[in-house]
């Protein structure tokens, strides 16, 4: 039995293994088989010392990287890279650029702001007429786009049209208008809480008056984490409403449910204390000029609020589809959406003015100027004077036809380059230039205050001349009173001032276009065929028909329904002169009187659709 037992545990006991057996063992590949294969071990330090001096001290010969000498790096030591801290390997400057490349394209772009509500600027009175009237001195032409930017460039020389953007997920309806101001909100809430801040003193008296604190057991109180205010307890049985309230007032553009996470629960025992002191005094309401049945005395801002909306609904707030406000107001919008749509797009419009350039171009017109295109991209220009070709059968004096070939010769050259230029004389820089006699201010250097006074002076002038023409017709003159003696002009000053004369004339002729920036441009000789062709190519813009159309209904939409009672101006043209239409297309070359400056004459204000018939009546005549 012992031996049985002992046979058994022989039987399971594995046998010893030797691993030296594993030496002879190659884990190469197949095609190493039969072949002896290196091995590199490790030896020691002083060995391999010894072996690098051998190799150094003996001599250099051929052979292969493995077995063989060494073979010492003749390519010379590279020096630091020029830009570059010394010493700093190539590739950490590679990784540093392409982690501020990954950083730039990884940061956040920014996107622009999706208006709510659709915009349009249309240009305010007064300021647009002492435009008109800088204009119409001047007979320089502008472009379009460049008026449309000098508007919009002010608060106070635009007015805006707006309406709510219909299809917009949670958009407005209707504006809520403020009475007092004319300012209009997005909502109900919005529009009280303006009228109670701004113009709450027309309804009520204020005054504070000391009550009891609030009873109860209040272990905590609540603090606004935005303006740091006290709340109160969450037991209160007021704290919804307050929460609701301090809201409304402090933090009205951040979403409700971001306001309730940033409110923080104090226990300090004196911040308790601090709000029961402040509970403990309320701000009371007194209605100013009650009338019979109501109360005279409110407790809070929130009785005040329902008083009014009860009681004097139709004084503080009322809706409207369509809004009308001044450049000037916008800056009393709170922040919201209404006051971003309004930046956001003013901001593209000063980009690219094509909605407002189309708003200018009714009232532009029925204020007789002339708005044409020209060039290859087709800029946009208005003038109060009308462009003129010559023909083959146009002549002009010497002087004339001598500056005009001039310019012709010289495109582009600036008004004030001309006198040396064309001359010979170089005026000095003391001396003033005998600029043309009614040279109006630049555009750009109006001021806004005086814009009323430059038209009304304008107006008062032209009635006192002719009733000076008038008197002097029915009395009889004076004898002259001996003028005074004048400084005799140089000969090179005769020059000039009749180089200016000239090329006033050519310009109020239309044959030469003075730009705003004073640069001149001949309008290039053409057969009457050609010009014809050139008037019909400047009307067979069916887009900007369209547009032109569309802006001058919204327009005259706007005005119908804001101002209803405004009349609108219509001046008549004096009797002695020929009204003629205000076209993009230009006139037969023939000889016609210089206008006069001072007084254009100007034809009845019509539509656009009065407008289109009678310039395709012309055509045919031209």
């Amino acid at each position: 039995m012992a031996g049985t037992s002992q046979s058994g545990k022989d039987a399971d006991t594995p046998p010893a293994i030797d691993l030296s057996e594993l030496q002879s063992l190659s884990f190469g590949p197949d095609w190493t088989s039969g072949k002896s294969i290196t091995t590199h071990t490790r030896e020691p330090r002083e060995r391999g010392k010894r072996d690098n001096r051998e190799r150094s001290s003996g001599p250099r010969t051929g052979g292969s990287r493995e077995g063989g000498p060494g073979r010492r790096d003749r390519r010379p030591a590279r020096g630091p890279r020029e830009g570059g801290p010394e010493g700093e390997p190539r590739g950490d400057r590679r990784r540093h650029d392409r982690r501020d490349r990954d950083r730039r394209e990884e940061a956040p772009v920014q996107q622009e702001y999706q208006p709510v509500v659709d915009v349009l600027f249309y240009p305010e009175d007064i300021p647009f007429k002492a435009l008109c009237h800088a204009i119409k001195t001047s007979c320089r032409t502008y472009e379009l786009f460049e008026l449309a930017r000098l508007i919009l460039s002010k608060p106070e020389r635009f007015v805006i049209v707006m309406k709510p953007l219909a299809g917009l997920p949670g958009g407005m309806e209707r504006f809520v208008i403020s009475v007092p101001d004319g300012l209009p909100f997005e909502s109900e809430e919005a529009a009280m809480a303006h009228v109670m801040e701004k113009h709450g003193e027309r309804f009520f008296t204020v005054e504070e008056v000391e009550i009891d604190p609030p009873k109860g057991s209040f272990l905590m109180v609540n603090r606004c984490g935005v303006t740091g205010e006290l709340l109160g307890p969450p037991n209160y049985h007021r704290y919804q409403a307050l929460v609701a309230e301090h809201h409304a007032r402090c933090v009205p553009n951040m979403p409700f449910e971001r306001f309730q996470q940033k409110i923080e629960a104090v226990k300090e025992q004196d911040v308790i204390d601090a709000w029961l002191k402040k509970m403990s005094r309320v701000v009371r309401y007194k209605v100013v000029s009650p009338r019979e049945g109501e109360a005279e005395y409110l407790d809070g801002v929130e009785a005040a609020k329902h008083f009014l909306l009860a009681k004097r609904r139709s004084e503080v707030i009322r809706e409207s589809e369509q809004v009308r406000l001044s450049g000037k107001s916008v800056e009393q919008l709170p922040d919201g959406p209404i006051a971003r749509s309004i930046a956001a797009v003013r901001d593209r419009q000063l980009r690219f003015p094509l909605d407002t350039a189309n708003n200018l171009r009714g009232r532009l017109r029925r204020m007789n100027f002339t708005i044409y295109k020209r060039g290859a991209k087709g800029v946009s220009y208005v003038c109060a004077v009308k462009r003129s070709f010559r023909d083959s059968n146009t002549h002009f004096s010497e002087s004339l036809q001598e500056l005009i070939d001039f310019i012709e010769n010289h495109q582009n050259i600036n008004v004030s380059a001309l006198p040396e230029a064309f001359l010979g004389i170089t005026l000095e820089k003391s001396a003033e230039q005998p600029l043309p006699p009614e040279k109006a201010p630049a555009i750009e250097k109006v001021p806004e205050e005086e814009a009323a006074k430059i038209v009304e002076a304008h107006e008062k002038n032209r009635l006192a001349e002719q009733e000076e023409e008038a008197a002097a017709e029915e009395t009889p003159a004076p004898a002259p009173a001996p003028a005074p003696v004048k400084a005799e002009l140089t000969a090179e000053e005769k020059q000039v001032h009749q180089l200016f004369a000239d090329l006033r004339w050519l310009v109020m002729e239309g044959y030469v276009t003075e730009f705003g920036d004073g640069k001149l441009f001949a309008n290039p000789m053409m057969s009457a065929p050609a010009a014809k062709a050139e008037s019909a190519g400047d009307k067979s813009g069916d887009e900007e028909a369209v547009t032109e159309e569309e802006s001058e209904s919204a327009e005259a939409e706007a005005v119908a329904v804001e101002e209803p009672s405004t009349p609108v101006e219509t001046p008549t043209a004096p009797a002695a002169e020929e009204a003629t239409p205000a076209t993009e297309a230009p006139v037969e070359p023939e000889k016609k009187p210089a206008p006069e400056a001072a007084a254009p004459a100007l034809e009845p204000e019509a539509s656009v659709a009065e407008e289109a018939p009678a310039e395709k009546a012309e055509e045919p005549k031209a």
